[in-house]
């Protein structure tokens, strides 16, 4: 959310390590300092508790921020991206800075911070005016209430002034920053002659001879990777799901428990206008009397009217829930006094409210059931094959007794590809067993390990290896004679690469070299020291030219062939843009050398404060639906 505000408040929003801080320690979720530590708490710096909600929270808010340019992000997904993990860190880091602020002695008054909240652009409406309402808009869709948004900007003033001192004496001076900038724009212009593999002649086929060198010689080209053959056991909760009976009385109870889910609570349009005197108020009901809208009665009385879309009666202040959602459509209410001033609501819209039966969801409603037992039956299962296993039992014993899948794959490699190149199939989290498959001796199985996460275990034995092994020449022929004739052209495009490049040197028109030798001439525009995707020169060869002077020459291959660089011109960056690069440059030399102050700070604070993580809690966020 304060990223969100920042993007359009004021210069104290926008102070020099603004972007560093967000990478470094992230700015959701809100820290709880305790004066006693609970068991129950995922980490603690000092004496700062970092609980489960504190975790969840800074996660749930990372993934809503991330569906905004990823709307099909699942949580799920978000987990197996770490984010929860980053979520946690991110508290760390946040308490860190918390307490050192604190036993720095800055404090920041809750006066102070709301007023930096009214003085923000994004919570005013058109006429410049703080507006109560749409903060508490902005703040819902952020997943923050107004305690947790006043807390959260002490926290970030206080945290401001720690970074501002750190910064305070970063110095970069005009001329570094014009130099980095001038060899950054620097761009160069070649003269090229394009040699390709392709253009050279046939050079015949091979005899035997040559053919059993160049196979024994490229021996890795034709050597089959090692395939071994696995027994996998496979517990998954989509399995134990089709086993699991759902009964009437089950789904009952699952629905009366998420009876909240099923109900789609009325929703209204409304026209508001807020001002701060009764008389005011007055004027605008007045005015709408005789038959104007509201917006027009508003215009009327020289007053703001502000349009709420899709409100839920929680949404509002609890002074204006019963007028505005008793009110018929249409009509204007009476002055209505809040903590904010007075409000006078017209209902624009009105969308009914509706609860679904246990009739209309019972499909989906049979699947979660079926899924959450399945997923309390998993882990519960999984332990247990465990068990058979560490207690002696085959694979295949310990499988019946959890009435596991068991999978037989006769050959696979570490890519997880079958002897004809093909993916395996029909074994869940396949890259995960391969990799442990291949940590095994033949003939050792492995303990029960997570799978997809929260969705499967596996065990898997090793039932035989089949070493690496050279194909014969007779099963590969084709593919080495067609390989030994490519070398040969790249061989012979090399030696007429380097034949020009001499004559280049010895100042031979490049043009005439061109038409003599075939090979492709063109004059390439100028290139930066990062070349573009699409460039014709490979970054290996625009790293060369640029330590080239005017008229050197350069060779190297390059996906069809070989090619032969002149450096033909060097291309300042223009004066102006120079002198206004370099400026930008001075403000991001200044950021990255007060951010590596800022990293060597947070270093330090982890040196003072006694940092511990609860790892066995972290793994029950991470793996909770």
């Amino acid at each position: 959310m304060l990223q969100f505000i920042r993007k359009f408040s004021g210069s104290w929003f926008s102070k020099i390590l603004f972007v560093f801080l967000i990478i470094s320690f992230g700015i959701w979720g809100v820290g709880r300092v305790g004066t006693t530590v609970s068991d129950q708490a995922v980490a603690r710096v000092g004496s700062t508790e970092i609980t489960p909600q504190d975790v969840d929270r800074a996660f749930r808010q990372q993934v809503s921020r991330l569906r905004q340019s990823m709307p099909e992000l699942t949580a799920e997904q978000a987990r197996q991206m770490g984010l929860m993990r980053a979520a946690l860190q991110d508290e760390i880091q946040r308490a860190l800075i918390k307490q050192a602020t604190h036993d720095f002695g800055l404090r920041v008054s809750e006066q102070a911070a709301a007023q930096k909240i009214a003085d923000m652009p994004v919570f005013k409406d058109k006429s410049g005016q703080f507006d109560p309402l749409m903060m508490r808009a902005l703040l819902r869709q952020n997943q923050l209430t107004e305690e947790e948004i006043v807390g959260e900007v002490r926290e970030d003033m206080a945290r401001t002034e720690v970074t501002e001192a750190l910064a305070a004496g970063v110095r970069v001076p005009q001329l570094l920053a014009r130099e980095v900038v001038r060899y950054r724009g620097e761009q160069r212009g070649a003269e090229t002659l394009l040699v390709a593999d392709k253009a050279m002649p046939d050079p015949g086929m091979p005899d035997q001879a040559a053919l059993e060198a160049f196979h024994k010689d490229q021996a890795a080209r034709y050597t089959a990777p090692e395939y071994r053959a696995l027994t996998v056991v496979t517990l998954s909760t989509e399995a134990i799901a089709k086993a699991v009976e759902v009964g009437d009385e089950d789904l009952k109870k699952a629905y009366d428990a998420r009876a909240k889910e099923f109900v789609k609570p009325e929703r209204r349009d409304l026209d508001q206008v807020l001002v701060d005197t009764q008389e005011e108020a007055d004027k605008v009901v007045k005015a709408a009397a005789g038959g104007k809208s509201l917006a027009d009665a508003a215009k009327a009385a020289n007053v703001t009217m502000l349009p709420l879309a899709d409100i839920a009666k929680a949404d509002l202040p609890a002074e204006l829930q019963e007028t505005a959602f008793s009110l018929p459509q249409g009509k204007v209410s009476a002055p209505v006094h809040s903590g904010f001033g007075w409000h006078v609501i017209a209902v624009t819209k009105i969308v009914p409210g509706s609860t679904q039966t246990l009739d209309e969801v019972k499909a989906k409603l049979v699947e979660q059931v079926k899924a959450e037992r399945a997923t309390d039956q998993l882990y519960d299962l999984s332990n247990k094959l465990d068990d058979a296993i560490s207690g002696g039992a085959s694979l295949e014993e310990a499988a019946k007794k959890v009435d596991a899948t068991v999978t037989k794959v006769a050959a696979v490699d570490r890519e997880g590809k079958d002897p004809a190149g093909k993916p395996v199939t029909d074994v869940p989290a396949l890259q995960k067993v391969v990799q442990t498959a291949f940590g095994l001796a033949s003939g050792d199985t492995s303990s029960t390990t997570e799978g997809e996460r929260n969705k499967s275990y596996f065990a898997v034995r090793v039932d035989s290896v089949q070493a690496p092994a050279l194909k014969p020449l007779d099963q590969v022929k084709d593919q080495v004679v067609a390989d030994w004739k490519s070398s040969k052209r790249a061989e012979a495009a090399k030696a007429k690469a380097k034949d020009i490049a001499d004559k280049l040197k010895a100042g031979a028109a490049p043009e005439q070299l061109a038409k003599d030798s075939g090979a492709v001439y063109k004059r390439q525009p100028p290139v930066g020291r990062t070349p573009p995707k699409d460039s014709p020169l490979p970054a290996d060869l625009v790293d060369a030219l640029f330590t080239l002077k005017p008229g050197e020459v350069t060779s190297g291959a390059v996906p069809d062939g070989q090619m032969v660089v002149r450096l033909a011109a060097v291309v300042p960056m223009p004066e102006p843009l120079l002198a206004e690069r370099a400026g930008i440059a001075a403000r991001q030399l200044r950021e990255g050398v007060a951010g590596d102050l800022y990293v060597q700070f947070l270093d330090a604070l982890r040196g003072r404060y006694r940092i511990t993580e609860n790892r066995t809690l972290l793994q029950r966020l991470e793996h909770q639906e």
